[in-house]
């Protein structure tokens, strides 16, 4: 699901659908066209707002990885895609 929802933002910055000029974020158009994709991959009714949660998250969840990373002794796996300790 992230990947296609991520894939799909991808597309949607290509096209024009995120701010630009100082403002941050996606428009509206963005969110809805993810939810439209995203939605038969998990089999669940999915909402722009549902989407946008979903992106806070993520957000959430990348800063925590950056701060491990930049702790002695961890480092990142490309093998596996996951933080590993030396």
């Amino acid at each position: 699901m992230d990947r296609a929802m991520f894939s799909t933002f991808r597309e949607q910055a290509l096209i024009g659908n995120k701010a630009k000029g100082g403002q941050a974020g996606w428009k509206a158009p963005a969110f809805i066209v993810v939810a439209k994709i995203v939605q038969p991959l998990c089999h669940q009714t999915l909402t722009k707002d549902h989407v946008h949660n979903r992106l806070k998250t993520m957000r959430r969840m990348m800063k925590n990885v950056q701060e491990i990373l930049q702790v002695s002794g961890f480092g990142w796996s490309n093998e596996k895609k996951i933080v590993r300790p030396h």
